[in-house]
């Protein structure tokens, strides 16, 4: 539904005012992409024409990300736009050293890295939203779901990419022991989609009480080609052994994660598209401070809470938004 209110406003766009360009990292059918995008135009309205350009780089191989960056700059030296967004850590950090030496106001979104690693710290025409995910209060909340008592044993997986390197890079900054009270914490990354499998279906056995699916949509078969991304979760779907809970609200649904705290791309582009409205009125980017995304919420599968025979808590019940 968001998407398509994405659409119907896009469509609708007026010639003049702003003139806006949103490079994302990933491609238009990402779900993440679609919620933020709807996100953004629930600010900015159909005021302003609004481009996109879309480096793929989920599906295409790290060779060509630089192809496709000189491809993204040259959009935007043809469309020569007022303000550009830079989606996701990828955009950035493909094209922020380009945008730093314009005068273009950047508003970057989703980004799991530090400012720092990009130095654009000081760059007086970027600034953004940083996205983290909302580790220690969704680990809290699967512990009081679990029919069992605590300590407990939690799996978090992730595929290689570089977004799953800031994430993790962030987790670990914030909880460097990897522990949550008496509950152990262990981090799993993986390159395939075979091992991906090997981890799911053994969890169980390892003695995991519990499996936060994270990103995986660069996980590669073994003729080095990326798995589709809803097979993946529909196999971890079919064969978990234990819950399995999620961080962003893409993978959450009766073909995907039970549920969790959650990052919302809407609300997150949200943020990203106030940002741009204060710099469209006369607000430079140097005087936006980054804004950091905590505003997360309780998203749940019921068909996924009725398979595993979890309930909600009180607390979490009467915040939660429940799917199929």
């Amino acid at each position: 539904m968001r998407a398509l209110v994405f659409l119907g406003l896009l469509l609708s766009l007026p010639t003049g005012a702003a003139n806006l360009l949103l490079i994302e990292s990933y491609h238009a059918e990402y779900p993440w992409d679609q919620s933020y995008k709807a996100g953004i135009i629930s600010i900015l309205g159909n005021e302003h024409p609004f481009h996109t350009f879309a480096l793929d780089t989920k599906r295409l191989p790290k060779e060509q990300f630089k192809i496709q960056a000189d491809k993204a700059w040259q959009r935007y030296l043809e469309l020569k736009p007022d303000l550009v967004f830079l989606a996701d850590d990828n955009a950035l950090m493909l094209l922020h050293e380009r945008f730093s030496q314009t005068q273009t106001p950047v508003v970057y979104l989703g980004i799991n890295g530090n400012p720092r690693d990009y130095r654009i710290k000081h760059t007086g025409n970027i600034t953004g939203v940083l996205e983290r995910p909302l580790f220690k209060r969704s680990l809290l909340m699967a512990q009081a779901m679990l029919p069992t008592p605590p300590p407990h044993k939690f799996l978090l997986l992730f595929d290689f990419s570089y977004t799953s390197e800031a994430a993790i890079n962030s987790i670990k900054k914030l909880n460097q022991n990897l522990m949550i009270g008496n509950n152990q914490i262990d981090i799993e990354q993986h390159q395939k989609f075979s091992s991906w499998q090997a981890s799911v279906s053994s969890a169980r056995e390892r003695g995991y009480d519990a499996v936060f699916v994270a990103l995986y949509q660069t996980l590669q078969d073994d003729k080095q080609q990326i798995v589709d991304e809803m097979r993946v979760a529909r196999w971890t779907h079919d064969n978990a052994t234990v819950p399995h809970f999620g961080f962003w609200d893409f993978s959450v649904g009766s073909k995907g994660n039970i549920g969790g705290y959650i990052l919302d791309g809407y609300k997150h582009g949200r943020i990203a598209g106030t940002i741009a409205k204060q710099i469209l009125t006369g607000k430079k980017p140097a005087e936006i401070f980054p804004k950091m995304d905590t505003s997360g919420a309780y998203l749940f599968s019921e068909s996924g809470l009725k398979r595993w025979q979890l309930s909600l808590p009180e607390r979490v019940r009467e915040q939660a938004e429940l799917m199929d």
